[in-house]
């Protein structure tokens, strides 16, 4: 059975959009959460509160680096959630959230900082900080001290839509999408 032109597009625009919400996740109007665990992550250096000091006893803790860009300006709040977390008595482990502007250099943890915050065992670490639309940023959730480490759960609520920025491979992913859907079309113009 041969597929007419406009189905052909259609399925595999269909197959596209499908492989890049796989990719990046589903962006969320006003609310956007997402989870993790940083047991077995990279470790760094980090900044006591916003910086420009480092912490000396925490010279070697995990992190999870997560980029997003905003479509709205205006104001979001940003909150990092340690399962077990009952309040007033903390989690499992002590966390803290970081929030940079263009890019984390996990080597230099001074570079692009805009805010940190730590729940000090007293519930879920949480900020607010106004955001540029288009904007390039990252939020780092770490531990209070090196042997804090486990699973987490962040929120991101504000003005707009919050987007993953995809890694290297979604990206490399989306454009082979993009690509096959070209060869469908061109394909199909010419048996046309």
């Amino acid at each position: 059975m041969k597929l007419k032109t406009h189905s052909r597009f259609r399925l595999a625009a269909l197959a596209c959009a499908a492989g890049a919400l796989s990719a990046g996740g589903a962006a969320q109007a006003a609310s956007y959460q997402f989870s993790g665990d940083i047991s077995a992550s990279p470790t760094f250096q980090r900044l006591i509160g916003s910086g420009p000091n480092l912490s000396s006893v925490a010279n070697a803790v995990h992190f999870n680096a997560f980029e997003f860009s905003v479509d709205q300006a205006g104001s979001y709040s940003f909150e990092s959630l340690v399962p077990g977390d009952t309040g007033t008595t903390g989690g499992v482990w002590d966390n803290y959230l970081f929030l940079y502007q263009t890019a984390f250099n996990p080597a230099d943890a001074r570079v692009n900082i805009l805010k940190g915050v730590s729940g000090l065992g007293f519930g879920p670490a949480t900020m607010n900080f106004d955001l540029n639309a288009g904007g390039r940023y990252v939020l780092v959730t770490s531990g209070y001290l090196n042997k804090d480490m486990g699973s987490f759960v962040n929120t991101i609520n504000g003005a707009g839509q919050v987007s993953p920025v995809p890694e290297p491979g979604a990206a490399a992913l989306l454009l082979a999408g993009l690509l096959a859907l070209a060869g469908v079309v061109a394909t199909g113009r010419r048996g046309a």
